[in-house]
């Protein structure tokens, strides 16, 4: 994703000019709950603002180790990692079901647990406010511990607050509802039921299509390994997606740039987290040998 430098204000205290808007007549929408803890209040530090990656944002006085928590049910499609620090990321998230996109800022987590194409269920914890202020205009700018949160425009209803150009105003205490009551969750199967799995690489991207029986409503875990080729190094990729339906394709599975010519890829896909090592082991089938946990493909352009 290139961004615009001159826009990368993440955290700061300038406030970017923006064009009016006729907030009665526009339509109302709707962002499920406060990004934080339930139960747990605190003040607006900052209106609203536009931050680098283009969102309308307002700035949370929350103190560091609040647990941040998804909104809705979103897939994470951007995110980065502050200089200078390990776990401080800035991260762009997708509503599910929707081409609807909001920033979260100043999140401490493991990347383990926030990268691109990382499902989070709404009321699941991402991370929590980070403690430190890092100074990095390509990714994140502090100058006070606090949670930023970017929303898809400037009209929103988010846990019962309307967010807009003149609301709420500085210093408005807000009290999330978030994680206090979850919807059940169908329980997680463990093994594929007649799967089909097809793995397809592109010049742009690969792709891996999944279809089995009563895997609709099931987290999808995939890794993907490629071996060391010339002066580039074996590089893995993970992620995890719920399933809409019986059919699921995760694509783009390798980011951005091309994919590599004349070089194999391999996947495996499971409804248990997958070890590492096991996508390492290059394999083309092996649906019957894990009895039914793992579904393993190759293909290459």
């Amino acid at each position: 994703m290139q961004v615009s430098l001159e826009k990368f204000i993440f955290g700061t205290l300038i406030t970017a000019a923006l064009l009016p808007i006729n907030v009665s007549a526009a339509p109302v929408n709707t962002l499920g709950k406060l990004p934080w803890q339930g139960g747990i209040s605190a003040k607006v530090s900052q209106t609203l603002h536009t931050d680098g990656l283009g969102k309308s944002a307002f700035d949370i006085a929350l103190p560091a180790g609040t647990p941040v928590l998804a909104p809705v049910d979103s897939t994470v499609v951007w995110s980065c990692i502050a200089k200078g620090t390990t776990d401080h990321h800035a991260i762009m998230l997708q509503q599910a079901n929707s081409d609807r996109k909001y920033t979260l800022f100043h999140v401490q987590g493991n990347s383990s647990n926030i990268y691109k194409n990382r499902n989070f269920r709404a009321g699941e914890q991402i991370g929590v406010v980070a403690a430190d202020m890092p100074k990095d205009r390509n990714c994140a700018v502090s100058y006070g511990v606090h949670l930023h949160f970017g929303l898809p425009t400037q009209n929103e209803v988010v846990d019962g607050v309307s967010f807009t150009k003149t609301s709420p105003a500085l210093n408005t205490v807000l009290t999330s509802s978030n994680g206090t009551a979850t919807s059940p969750q169908p329980p997680q199967a463990t093994t594929f039921q007649s799967p089909v799995s097809k793995l397809s690489v592109s010049v742009p991207s690969v792709d891996l299509t999944i279809q089995a029986k009563k895997v609709s409503g099931q987290k999808v875990y995939w890794r993907m390994y490629r071996t060391a080729v010339g002066n580039l190094p074996a590089r893995y990729w993970q992620g995890e997606q719920v399933a809409s339906s019986n059919s699921l394709t995760l694509p783009d599975l390798d980011g951005s740039g091309d994919t590599l010519k004349g070089v194999n890829y391999y996947t495996v896909a499971s409804l248990s987290p997958i070890p590492k090592e096991d996508v390492a082991k290059m394999r083309t089938s092996c649906f019957a040998s894990t009895g039914g946990t793992q579904l393993c493909d190759r293909a290459s352009r």
